[in-house]
């Protein structure tokens, strides 16, 4: 895995800032799996690399900027990459042997652009610690880290509900109770105008996550018992009489 290394990249990008643990296992699984999806498999050259990377990152600026990173890898032979020996220790392990040591730098030089671009705009959403919500941030307001976001089966941030406590701010509350689909959430984290008006304090959002939906209440509620009625009863042959249940008795047919 990429252990400590997505704190030493961020100290080059965001010197002032750290990374919540939760959040750098989160993005070194989020990475593994990027890594395995693009790069594992039977690949003979480095343009069918390519065009699987293509197929996970979309045909953007992203594909574009991380192809020259990687092609720059190589010509340099992984010079000055914190993300190479992660990413060889995660291929051999996880993937079938590559055709070349070529692919390995160029898959290096990949994902240390890939990496620095999620920190760089987590990052730019907080001022202390990026947590997992600066990172989905991250990629709810970058259409083209929204491809990968989408792509991936296995996304520790797309399945990430926080826990809301009262130290929360507003925006933490709306975000959680967008995530358990209790309101309306934007693809870019945002809501509707209405909603934040009517619920603009922290025991407004509290009440609206806490209190039970009507299909929550019916569910608690126990069913009533059904009464069996009396078989041997001279209605119970008639055809003008039927059961009702709720009482135990013979009544007229409607």
């Amino acid at each position: 895995m990429f252990f400590d290394y997505n704190q030493k990249l961020l100290s080059q990008i965001h010197p002032d800032l750290s990374i919540s643990m939760e959040t750098d296992f989160a993005l070194q699984v989020y990475m593994s799996e990027l890594v395995q999806t693009m790069f594992c498999g039977k690949h003979k050259t480095l343009d069918e690399i390519k065009l699987k990377m293509k197929k996970v990152l979309g045909d953007t600026e992203i594909y574009k900027h991380a192809v020259r990173q990687g092609e720059k890898a190589i010509s340099k032979k992984g010079n000055n990459l914190g993300f190479t020996v992660p990413i060889l220790k995660t291929v051999s392990h996880n993937c079938e042997k590559m055709e070349s040591e070529d692919d390995l730098l160029f898959m290096a030089g990949v994902g240390d652009y890939y990496v620095s671009e999620i920190l760089e705009l987590a990052g730019n959403a907080t001022k202390k610690k990026i947590t997992m919500m600066n990172v989905e941030y991250a990629f709810r307001n970058d259409i083209e880290l929204m491809h990968s976001y989408k792509y991936l089966k296995v996304n520790p941030f797309r399945d990430y509900i926080p826990e809301v406590t009262e130290k929360s701010s507003l925006f933490e509350i709306r975000f959680a109770l967008g995530k358990k689909g209790l309101v309306k959430m934007e693809d870019d984290m945002t809501f509707e105008t209405e909603f934040i008006q009517k619920y603009n304090t922290k025991e407004k959002l509290f009440v609206l996550m806490f209190t039970p939906s009507p299909i929550e209440k019916n569910q608690d509620k126990p069913k009533p018992k059904s009464l069996p009625c009396n078989p041997k009863s001279p209605k119970a042959t008639s055809k003008e009489h039927e059961c009702n249940p709720k009482t135990g008795r013979y009544i007229k047919k409607k």
